[in-house]
C-alpha cells in the first residue's frame, strides 16, 4: 500500500476509475486510497503497475506539453527576430535611400553650381564665378582673393554673422574690398567678401542680382539682363581658372584696417 503515496490525488482517481470504482469529488486523498484498497478488484502488485504508469503517463504528458511551450516560445523569439530583422532591414534601405537621394540632390545642385558660371572680369582679372539668387553676399573665391592680392588690392578687416544651413549663426573675421565687374558690356561696381582662410571655395555672386537686374533661366541654363530679355546669355560649362602659385603669406597683406582696430 505504500506505494500509492507516491503519486497525486489526480493519479489515485484515475488507478479507482481504471479498477471500476466509482469516486465522488469531495473524496480526500485517504479515502479514495481506502476504497481502492478495500476493491475486491485490489491485487497489489499488479495495481502497483498500474499506478506506475498512471504516474510515468502523467509526468510524460507534463515533459511534453513543457516541450510543446518551448517550442512555442522558440517559435514566437524566432518569428519575432524575424520581424526586427525585417524592421531594422527596411530602416537601412529607408537610410540608404535618404541617403542616395541626398547625394543626388546634391549632385544635382553641384551640376547646376557649375552649369550656372557667368564669366566676368574683376579688375581686370577673368574668370568665372558661380551665380546665386539665394545668397545674401557677394564672396570671392580662394583664387580671385590670391588673384587680387597679387594685383596688389585694397583689403579691409571687418567682422560679419554668418547663418549656416542648418541655422547655427557664428561671428567670423573677414576681409572686404571694392571691385569693378565688366558682365557682358556691363561695368559693375561691388563690394566683396573673402574668408582669408577658406580653401578652394569659389567665387560667388550676389550683389549683381539688384544692382543690375541679373535673371537666371535654369531650366535653359542661360542668363539674362531683365531690361534686354531677349538677348541671352549661356552659362559657362567649364570654369575659367587662373593659376595662382602660392598663397601669399596673410602677414604679408597690405590691409587697410577702420580707425576703431
Amino acid at each position: 500500500m505504500a506505494f500509492l503515496t507516491k503519486g497525486k490525488k489526480e493519479d489515485l482517481r484515475k488507478l479507482a476509475w481504471e479498477m471500476g470504482l466509482s469516486v465522488g469529488e469531495d473524496l480526500r486523498i485517504l479515502d479514495i486510497k481506502h476504497l481502492i484498497v478495500n476493491s475486491e478488484k485490489y491485487e497489489e502488485a499488479s495495481i502497483k503497475n498500474l499506478f506506475t504508469n498512471i504516474i510515468e503517463e502523467r509526468l510524460e504528458k507534463i515533459k511534453n506539453d513543457e516541450q510543446a511551450a518551448d517550442q512555442e516560445r522558440k517559435k514566437a523569439e524566432q518569428a519575432e527576430e524575424e520581424e526586427r530583422k525585417k524592421a531594422e532591414q527596411a530602416a537601412d534601405l529607408e537610410r540608404r535611400k535618404a541617403e542616395m537621394d541626398f547625394e543626388l540632390q546634391k549632385l544635382k545642385l553641384q551640376l547646376e553650381a557649375k552649369m550656372s558660371g557667368v564669366p566676368q572680369t574683376v579688375n581686370g582679372i577673368w574668370g568665372t564665378a558661380c551665380a546665386d539668387s539665394g545668397a545674401s553676399h557677394s564672396i570671392a573665391g580662394e583664387t580671385l582673393y590670391l588673384l587680387l592680392q597679387k594685383e596688389g588690392a585694397n583689403f579691409q578687416k571687418t567682422q560679419i554673422t554668418m547663418s549656416l544651413a542648418d541655422g547655427h549663426k557664428s561671428e567670423v573675421e573677414v576681409y572686404t574690398t571694392s571691385v569693378v565687374i565688366r558682365l557682358e558690356e556691363r561695368v559693375i561696381r561691388t563690394q566683396l567678401i573673402i574668408l582669408p582662410y577658406a580653401k578652394g571655395n569659389r567665387t560667388l555672386w550676389n550683389g549683381l542680382f539688384t544692382e543690375s537686374c541679373i535673371v537666371l533661366n535654369l531650366k535653359h541654363r542661360n542668363w539674362f539682363f531683365s531690361d534686354s530679355p531677349h538677348r541671352t546669355y549661356d552659362f559657362v560649362k567649364e570654369a575659367i581658372i587662373q593659376e595662382v602659385q602660392s598663397r601669399p603669406n596673410l602677414e604679408e597683406n597690405t590691409c587697410l584696417l577702420r580707425d576703431d582696430e
